[in-house]
């Protein structure tokens, strides 16, 4: 959507019966059960995961002590964002480091990333709904996500899972760059989309997710208003 110099990009996955499947999670089942043929109207019931499609990770998600989606404040959700592009660097398997965003941080201005909403953008999410999305993933480094929560960075967006491949699973503690993270209070956006139609590096970022009572996260619209001229 375009509106004089401003620029509004829809970042968001699509929600669909059966589309992005996170293994372990029901299955998404958006099915109408009011019709206009016979109702004069259309209503659906929707059952998902609230953790696929593009959404919010709260700290609940592993704290039992941290932040529910509903108590996080909303401004953590919306604000000057800075998108950090690794497509060129970024390989199966890659662990992003905290030179890489630095790196990249340099040339587009930023020096201080306190109070800035922080975008990763590697390409990955062309392997959204597909098997290969949550396998041989890039993925954060965790010496990358204690310098995010060190470095006070309220959320970060990405279009590629958090972890690396069987991070995930490791026993007693799963999903290290997760658990990093949220305890450190920084909210993770994941499954974004459509990163590369950007025209600059520096947005604002608009994400709300949805309001849902004791929840670790929520379903999300992101958007992201670009400036030119």
């Amino acid at each position: 959507m375009k509106t004089q110099n401003n620029w509004l990009h829809d970042l968001s996955q699509p929600i669909a019966s059966g589309y992005g499947e996170l293994p372990g999670h029901p299955s998404t089942i958006l099915e109408s059960f009011q019709f206009h043929e016979t109702h004069g109207r259309n209503n659906a019931s929707l059952t998902m995961s609230i953790h696929v499609g593009t959404h919010v990770d709260a700290p609940y998600h592993f704290y039992t002590d941290g932040k529910t989606i509903d108590r996080v404040a909303p401004e953590i959700f919306c604000g000057q964002a800075v998108i950090v592009d690794l497509v060129d660097k970024v390989k199966n398997d890659y662990a992003i480091t905290v030179v890489d965003v630095k790196d990249s941080l340099v040339n587009i201005g930023v020096t201080n990333l306190e109070g800035w909403r922080l975008i990763l953008h590697t390409g990955w999410s062309k392997h959204y709904n597909t098997s290969r999305y949550y396998s041989h993933n890039p993925h954060i480094s965790m010496e990358l996500a204690h310098w995010l929560v060190d470095s006070k960075v309220p959320m970060i967006g990405l279009d590629f899972p958090p972890d690396g491949i069987g991070d995930e699973l490791v026993v007693p503690a799963p999903a290290p760059v997760h658990q990093i993270l949220l305890k450190g209070e920084v909210c993770i956006l994941e499954n974004l989309t459509a990163l590369d139609e950007l025209p600059e590096r520096k947005v604002e970022l608009i994400c709300l997710p949805i309001k849902l009572v004791g929840a670790s996260g929520g379903p999300a619209r992101a958007l992201a208003r670009a400036r030119r001229g």
